[in-house]
Formats: structure tokens, sequence, C-alpha cells
């Protein structure tokens, strides 16, 4: 037993040097108050916060390899009022409130998913061990409009991560987007599924156009020559391909947009 944070922590283990040398270890943090942690570059990490952390996790080996590579059992993670680091999710909902440029959209949300911080009222996860390998069964996080549920994997002989976060923005009638975070632990990388944002885009796109031709705003010849660079009419094979083979969003969604505006003002 001991004070940790301001919190307590209550435990108990034990070690064997026989056979295999077994290891357990069961402990509970609770009421720990996280202040002023330091950011790490590239890591998504609880840096404030009230903070309550259960284990109940067995290992054995003659190496520090082997521990970690046959760590089994749970882990349960619960926070309030704090703050995580490596992700600013006040950003991501502010780049697709007003989503106008296709491009500064995308980089304001990869520049949103990679660094900066975020102010969270409730943080749970819960984790099973097998094998060393972290599976993320529940992980929710929310904050103010926004909220973040994850599933997938940390690997720790591999030291790696591979999971699926969904962020529901709060924004009006938009679709949840979706984010992989994948690679070292040291340095995840992430990948925005797009295909969601593009067709949410399109269709309110088209939905602009048609209030600004009627207003007298817009000349529509005009309007066509900005988006589509000339509004050349190039026959497409776009309907004979899967969706797999159309790698590039951006290009799906000038085409969406090219025969929606078409079909306009033909």
């Amino acid at each position: 037993a001991a004070g940790l944070y301001g919190g307590n922590l209550e435990g108990e283990g034990s070690i064997s040097g026989k056979d295999v040398q077994p290891v357990t270890v069961k402990f509970s943090l609770k009421n720990a108050i996280l202040r002023n942690i330091a950011p790490e570059a590239g890591k998504i990490k609880i840096i404030d916060g009230m903070l309550n952390v259960a284990c109940d996790l067995q290992t054995r080996g003659i190496s520090q390899f082997d521990y970690i590579n046959n760590l089994r059992g749970d882990i349960n993670i619960s926070g309030k009022n704090g703050q995580i680091s490596g992700m600013d999710l006040h950003k991501v909902t502010q780049a697709l409130n007003k989503p106008r440029d296709l491009v500064a959209l995308g980089q304001n949300l990869q520049n949103a998913l990679s660094k900066g911080e975020t102010g969270f009222s409730d943080l749970s996860a819960e984790i099973s061990v097998n094998k060393g390998v972290m599976n993320i069964t529940k992980s929710e996080l929310i904050s103010n409009e926004t909220s973040v549920s994850t599933k997938g994997q940390i690997n720790l002989p591999q030291y790696s991560l591979d999971a699926i976060a969904v962020i529901n923005s709060g924004v009006k009638n938009f679709p949840p987007v979706q984010v992989r975070f994948y690679g070292s632990l040291d340095n995840p990388q992430h990948k925005i599924d797009v295909k969601a944002i593009w067709q949410y885009l399109a269709k309110n796109a088209l939905t602009g156009v048609i209030d600004s031709i009627k207003q007298g705003k817009t000349d529509p010849k005009d309007l066509i020559n900005g988006l589509l660079g000339g509004g050349n009419d190039q026959p497409t094979n776009d309907e004979s391909k899967s969706e797999e083979e159309q790698q590039d969003p951006n290009d799906a969604a000038k085409q969406l947009l090219q025969k929606g505006l078409k079909g306009l003002f033909k």
C-alpha cells in the first residue's frame, strides 16, 4: 500500500524462482490526481486529471522478453476532468464544422490528429491481455460535444499499435470520422477513412451550389470551371470500377461533384 499522485495504491504480487519463474501482480490505483505530466512527441498520453487503474496480471519466463511475451490478464482504466496529449479534438470539430476547402480540410484533420491536447470529462478503457498482446475491447473518451470510441490491439512483443478510433464530432448531420492508428508505439501513424467525409461534402457542396445560383451569386459555367479545372467533358469509367480500385479520395470527390453538377446544368 502506498500513496501515488495523491491517490491510494494497493496491491499484491509474487515471484518464484521455481520452474518457469511465474510472476503475479494485482493492484489498484484510486483517485490519483495527475498534474502537468509532460507530453511526449508522437505519443497519446494522459497528462492531467483524476485517474483510476486496476490490473490483474500474470506472466512467466527466464528473461525480460519472456515476461512480456507471456503476459496475460486484465486492465481497467477510468479518468475524469483531465487532458490527453497527442491529438486536438477541438480542432477536428472546427475543421469539420466549416469544410469549405478539401485540401485545407485534409491538412487540418492531419494536424489535429497528430499533435496538440484534448480536454476530457470522462475516459474509460477495458483491456484484456493475452501473450503480450493488449486487446482494447472497449474505450471511450468524451470531450464536450465530441466523443471517441476505440477498439484494437497493442502488441508489446512487437512494440506496435493497430487500433480504429471512431470520432463523433458533434457537428450537426456530419457522419462519424474513422481513424486508424498503427505502427510503432514510439511514433504511431494514422490514416483517416475519408469516404463518408467526401460524400457529405459532395452532397452539401451541391446544396450550396443550388442556393448560390438561385440567388444569382454564381454563374454555373464559372462554377464548373473553378471546381473542375475547366469543366472538360471527359468520359470516365468510374461506374465500372469497384470502391477498392478508386483509391484517391480527392479524385472520387471531384468525380462525384462533376456528375452532380452536370446533372444540374445540362
